[in-house]
């Protein structure tokens, strides 16, 4: 009869229980290398995300101010503004296009001509100011930049105006045309788009910037304000765009994550970092869409633009 050991244990390796300290160890860094990659992936999508996000609710800016335009049958758009020292916008405002300034009935401008390219012009029945009086200011409801449009029909004749006085204009004329001093009541004051009353400003997420630098690096499309620290992208009733100084090709509004730019071991900003987006406004109908970024090796960061078969939202 066979007797039951007193000891019964492991005989051999095969039989042994638990983990030895070295393979604990190895699993642990297994389990460690998988977290790190798994927490680098997180960190790649959300960055994607933000850029996107950002695409995504400025497009969505646009498409409201197209849409006021078109309902309310007034030029309307969104007013991009440039942060100080550099070529970024963070912050958006809705802008509409005011009614023409043209004073009391019976108003009258006399202009006198002070140099080849300067015309000083003077109201009677008219205050630029708006009743605020003193000097220029935000206040009036004549800006630098608006346009005084002398005559009507065909023969009407634009000219880009600056507010000295309550009083007083001047106005910048081609020293080619032939001029004579005058005194006219067939006249109006074209102005210029403002902030809607009302409306609050529009910021874009933390670190979301449009990245206007690139539309200079690029050429991409973008409307000429000149002398402004901000571009109006403005709809007419139509829905098409409208305003001075637009491109020949569709606007391009490069959305790019920032918050890599100032990272230690990185070459500063980089316009392709962190799968930045395009906001394209067409030219020809006003269409808003979002596309990505066509990155390198191409030599064509706007190539899914102009491509039909290119997925995007519209």
């Amino acid at each position: 009869m066979n007797k039951r050991p007193a000891n019964v244990g492991p005989t051999s390796r095969h039989d042994r229980v638990g983990f030895t300290l070295i393979e604990m160890l190895v699993v642990l860094g297994i389990f460690l290398a998988l977290s790190g990659m798994m927490f680098y992936l997180a960190s790649v999508v959300r960055n994607k995300d933000k850029a996107t996000q950002g695409a995504s609710e400025l497009q969505s800016w646009l498409k409201i101010a197209q849409m006021w335009a078109l309902r309310d049958q007034r030029a309307t758009g969104l007013r991009l503004i440039l942060d100080p020292g550099r070529q970024y916008v963070t912050q958006c405002v809705y802008i509409a296009q005011p009614d023409p300034y043209v004073g009391a009935p019976g108003a009258t401008l006399t202009t006198t001509q002070v140099s080849p390219t300067l015309v000083t012009v003077t109201g009677s029945g008219i205050d630029f100011s708006g009743g605020f009086g003193g000097s220029p200011s935000p206040q009036w409801p004549v800006q630098t930049g608006d346009y005084l449009e002398l005559g009507s029909g065909a023969t009407a004749r634009l000219y880009r105006l600056t507010p000295v006085s309550p009083t007083q204009l001047q106005i910048q004329i081609d020293p080619a045309e032939p001029w004579t001093d005058f005194t006219t009541s067939d006249f109006r004051i074209i102005r210029r788009p403002r902030p809607r009353q009302g409306e609050p400003a529009l910021n874009l997420p933390y670190h979301v910037v449009v990245d206007l630098s690139t539309n200079g690096t690029f050429g991409g499309g973008l409307p000429f304000n000149a002398g402004t620290p901000y571009v109006d992208i403005v709809f007419g009733p139509s829905g098409r765009l409208v305003g001075e100084g637009l491109p020949a090709s569709d606007i391009m509004l490069w959305v790019r994550d920032t918050s890599e730019d100032n990272e230690p071991g990185l070459a500063g900003p980089n316009e392709f970092r962190l799968s930045p987006m395009l906001v394209v406004v067409s030219v020809r109908t006003g269409m808003v869409s979002v596309q990505p970024v066509s990155h390198p090796p191409y030599n064509d960061p706007y190539a899914l633009t102009r491509d039909g078969r290119a997925s995007g939202s519209n």
